[in-house]
This record gives C-alpha cells, structure tokens and sequence, in this order.
C-alpha cells in the first residue's frame, strides 16, 4: 500500500485506488490500505463508497482522529450534516486544541451556523 500513497500524494488517484485494492486482495483487513481506498473515494467525490470503507476503519482504529474527519467529510459530501456535525465534534474531542486538525473542524462546525 506504499505505492498506493505515493499515487495519492501525487494526485493520481485511480493508480492509488488500484495498489491499495491490490493490498486489500491479498491482506483484506489491512488498516492502512483500507484507509487508502477511503481517502481515495474522498478525493473522488465517491462519498457514500467512501463511507463503508471510512466505518471499517474506525472499526479497527476508533481513535484516529484522521479517520473521523474523513468520516464528517464523507457525511458533508452526501449532505447528512448532523452525523458531520457529531463526527467533526469528535473530532475535537481527540485532538490538541491548536492542532492543524482542530483548526479544520472548527472551520468546519462554524460553517454550519
């Protein structure tokens, strides 16, 4: 799932998408490729795909402030922004108060005013 983020991080979205599902045939619990796959959809605009992939993986990491980010992201994107709402507040909840995170869900949160 390496080359996965290296596609990522460079914006090819659909090579990443491919190195991560390749991780996931052959470990398909594998947190950081499932993560991948996730980020991936996000980027895409894929957001209810990206959903199932974003639960999974809070199912095996349920405190990673990064994946209940992407999770309020996922839920703004489908336009259900009560559960983005209650995930950016989470959010909030795990994090430094100055963090670059905090900053963005605050950000986030006062849009919804």
């Amino acid at each position: 799932s390496n080359l996965g983020w290296a596609y990522y991080y460079q914006n090819m979205y659909r090579q990443a998408g491919t190195y991560f599902n390749r991780s996931l045939d052959f470990r398909p619990h594998f947190i950081n490729a499932v993560h991948g796959l996730a980020s991936v959809y996000l980027r895409q605009k894929k957001y209810s795909k990206a959903l199932s992939f974003i639960q999974a993986s809070i199912e095996k990491k349920p405190g990673a402030a990064i994946l209940h980010a992407d999770l309020a992201k996922a839920y703004e994107g489908i336009g259900n922004y009560s559960r983005a709402r209650k995930a950016w507040g989470k959010v909030l909840n795990m994090v430094p108060e100055r963090s670059p995170l905090a900053k963005e869900a605050i950000s986030h949160l006062s849009g919804y005013n």
